[in-house]
């Protein structure tokens, strides 16, 4: 017999800061960082992601794109429809002996914090 679960499809994150990572913006130059022209040049239309650790085991990345008006500079942007679906979940090689403790009848009393190596 199975726990009962959480509504949530996503493991806790605690102990895990989101990261957003989209288009190249630092303004670095090649004098300083040979290079970094061609990287900031390939990478303008990568998709932005926000990537957070959870204690399901998995890395997951989630869509962060926007529209922006081209007419308002101040404008915030609105969530595309696809803002929000996860695009990665991957679960690092150290992580997969232990997967199988998510499924304890007793998991929730004796809770393991599989990517933040949290105690």
């Amino acid at each position: 017999m199975f726990r009962e679960r959480l509504t949530s499809k996503l493991g806790d994150t605690v102990n895990s800061n989101p990261w957003y990572v989209g288009a190249p913006s630092a303004g670095y130059s090649d004098a300083d960082y040979p290079g970094y022209n061609a990287f900031h040049t390939a990478n303008l239309s990568r998709k932005p992601v926000v990537y957070v650790g959870a204690n399901d085991g998995m890395l997951h990345g989630f869509d962060a794109s926007l529209v922006f008006d081209p007419t308002n500079p101040n404008d915030p942007g609105v969530p595309t429809s696809t803002a929000g679906n996860e695009v990665l979940g991957y679960i690092p090689t150290a992580v997969i002996p232990n997967l199988t403790r998510l499924t304890a009848q007793n998991y929730n009393q004796n809770h393991r914090y599989f990517v933040t190596a949290h105690p």
